[in-house]
């Protein structure tokens, strides 16, 4: 018999070396939504990772979802774009949330089938992991789960090669990705390859509470997730957590860090019982959170929950088990906890997800921090691009490492920025919101610092009229972005940029160039024009103060600094002063900055032979030739423009 001393209960937790944070890994399965609860439902404070079940593998390699509908496009409320359903869901608590990880876990009880032929086939692995990946990149993931349940004594060395290949392929992606498996916590087919497994994933999610423990198949009753064996039950009720944990370690050489505990988050009732260890007539699961504090009794022995009621007897895990199971994770530094599954869980005192982070601390538990960078995804509200944004001064905003906001040479940012679908800025750092809240003592009666996002913030809704070139506030009147040296504040907007504090801008803009009469700067070989096709774009570099042809590659030039002088398109060189113009917001003019005093002009109403020509003022009759709207072109930037 084993027994985790109180003593050590309350001790290993200060005792123990923690060598990185643990793991608390929760699944969501994609039937939870029709019940009401939805992915707004999860702890996601006190998550690390969410595990979304399931993605379901087909014979020809590729993945499907059984209700295509709840996991991709059913509308949901707070969420703008092109990817809805549970996964869009996901997406946007993700930039709120940004310490939890989303993953897919492909396969499940019943959705395994096409494993074997996949695995056993180098096309159909290849097929698979090409699918993943693009899975990963589309819907925004950071991890990826396999739930093979379960491989035949002939399909271990295949599922090592599968594991080998889709981990080598996700390692190639831009951004950091996590690969893991669900473990069987009995299997003896997993005996002669769990060193090699366990060499490729992250984690073995371990489900030490299925079908090697107590059930329905059984002759007595028995407790379904026990942390330890009771010597003095029968041999068929004497599996245990650390029964298994054991095993993985010792008999299969897997590293601690890796193995993460199973915890349900049902009960399982055994009917017309007269009690543990005694015959039944029939078992059933029943909810977590269904079940009555008030019926709790605790088994010393096995650090169990159950409760008997009626001839009914039901194993559970409760708090005081969890706690148990716990203190055993960081007694052996195993990797977290993992629950099946979220809509399960109790409330309050009650709740068991939190259990991990309230007995070990925040600090100790954690995966870092998710991603939300995945510019090649064919969904619009996934698909978005950090923004560095730069000042008049080329400057570039960033949020410093004690979390407020500041200025740095270019090139130096730590912290960039997201523009989302509910015209929310965030921070790529800390995932927090730059908001602006109403503060008496301020000259601006507004003070601006980052803040939890919140979708229905006000204070944390912006439009970003780049065209502009300024940072507006959508909720609180005439309030813009403002920069004063170093210090990042908010201030009355000065319109036409008579303020170039509150010019701010992207170091490279994609733009089209247009005129009073709907035609399009456009350039051919050497020679630049004005007509109505609006087929190509420039790039607008503040950086190098540049104007480059995106067909070509090659910058605007202009090399004869009198009126009527020559302009063509030259091989771009940041050094070479007759390619530096500067588009002015206040005039919407394209003014040169080495011939000062001179801008672009059209030189007629067709453009056909535009020049270099004295910058007119507003009032000029000419000036309608020098006037060009700026309209941003790149859709994934998101954001607001205008001529």
């Amino acid at each position: 018999m084993k027994v985790l001393p109180t003593a050590l209960a309350a001790s290993v937790l200060l005792a123990a070396h923690i060598d990185a944070a643990f793991r608390n890994v929760v699944y969501y399965t994609e039937w939870s939504s029709g019940s009401s609860f939805d992915m707004k439902s999860i702890d996601w404070v006190h998550v690390t990772h969410i595990n979304y079940a399931f993605g379901v593998p087909q014979s020809d390699g590729s993945i499907v979802f059984n209700d295509p509908a709840a996991s991709l496009t059913q509308p949901r409320t707070g969420v703008t774009g092109q990817l809805q359903g549970n996964l869009g869901e996901a997406f946007t608590l993700k930039q709120q949330f940004r310490t939890t990880k989303v993953g897919l876990s492909i396969g499940g009880y019943g959705n395994s089938a096409a494993f074997p032929a996949i695995a056993a086939s180098a096309s159909l692995r290849a097929s698979f992991v090409a699918h993943v990946v693009r899975f990963v990149q589309d819907l925004g993931l950071d991890h990826i789960d396999l739930d093979w349940e379960y491989p035949g004594s002939g399909d271990m060395a295949n599922f090592v090669l599968l594991l080998q290949e889709l981990k080598a392929a996700m390692s190639a992606l831009p951004f950091p990705t996590e690969l893991t498996v669900a473990g069987p916590g009995n299997d003896v087919t997993w005996r002669s390859h769990v060193g090699d497994l366990c060499r490729v994933v992250d984690g073995v999610n371990l489900m030490t509470y299925r079908y090697d423990f107590m059930g329905e198949w059984n002759t007595v009753s028995g407790f379904q997730s026990n942390l330890f064996t009771d010597s003095a039950a029968p041999l068929e009720a004497q599996n245990s957590v650390d029964h298994i944990v054991q095993y993985y370690l010792h008999g299969g050489g897997c590293p601690a860090e890796k193995l993460v505990v199973g915890v349900p988050l049902y009960g399982r009732l055994f009917n017309n019982t007269d009690g543990k260890y005694l015959g039944f007539s029939g078992a059933t699961t029943v909810l977590y959170k269904s079940l009555a504090a008030g019926s709790d009794q605790f088994d010393g022995t096995s650090q169990s929950a159950y409760a008997y009621v009626n001839r009914e007897f039901i194993s559970y895990d409760n708090p005081q088990s969890v706690q148990a199971k716990a203190a055993y994770v960081q007694q052996y530094n195993l990797g977290g906890m993992m629950f099946w599954e979220a809509s399960g869980d109790g409330q309050g005192p009650r709740a068991l997800i939190p259990t991990l982070v309230r007995q070990l601390g925040q600090s100790n538990v954690g995966g870092g921090l998710n991603n939300l960078v995945y510019p090649t995804s064919k969904y619009n509200n996934v698909a978005v691009v950090p923004l560095t944004l730069l000042t008049h001064y080329q400057l570039m905003l960033t949020q410093s490492k004690n979390g407020q906001f500041q200025t740095v040479a270019a090139g130096d940012a730590t912290s960039l920025f997201y523009y989302n679908p509910t015209s929310q800025l965030l921070t790529t750092n800390t995932g927090d919101c730059v908001d602006a809240y109403p503060n008496a003592t301020s000259t601006s009666q507004y003070s601006v610092h980052p803040w939890a996002c919140a979708a229905s913030n006000g204070n944390q809704k912006w439009l970003l009229d780049l065209s502009d070139h300024h940072i507006r506030h959508a909720t609180h009147a005439d309030i813009c972005l403002d920069v004063d040296g170093s210090t990042v504040q908010v201030w009355w907007c000065h319109d036409h940029n008579i303020n170039m504090n509150q010019w701010i801008g992207l170091p490279r803009e994609i733009v089209h160039l247009t005129t009073f009469n709907g035609l399009h700067l456009q350039a051919q070989g050497s020679q630049v024009f004005f007509d109505q096709s609006a087929s190509g774009s420039w790039t607008v570099d503040y950086l190098h103060q540049t104007v480059q042809w995106a067909t070509s590659g090659l910058c605007l030039d202009a090399y004869q600094a009198w009126d009527g002088g020559a302009v063509h398109l030259w091989p771009c060189d940041s050094a070479n002063a007759n390619q530096q113009w500067t588009y002015d917001p206040a005039t919407h003019q394209l003014r040169h900055r080495r011939h000062v005093g001179f801008c672009l002009d059209m030189a007629s109403d067709t453009g056909s032979h535009p020049h270099l020509w004295s910058c007119h003022v507003t009032t000029d009759s000419y000036f309608r030739y020098q006037r060009f709207g700026y309209v941003f072109v790149d859709p994934a930037y998101m954001l607001a423009s205008s001529s």
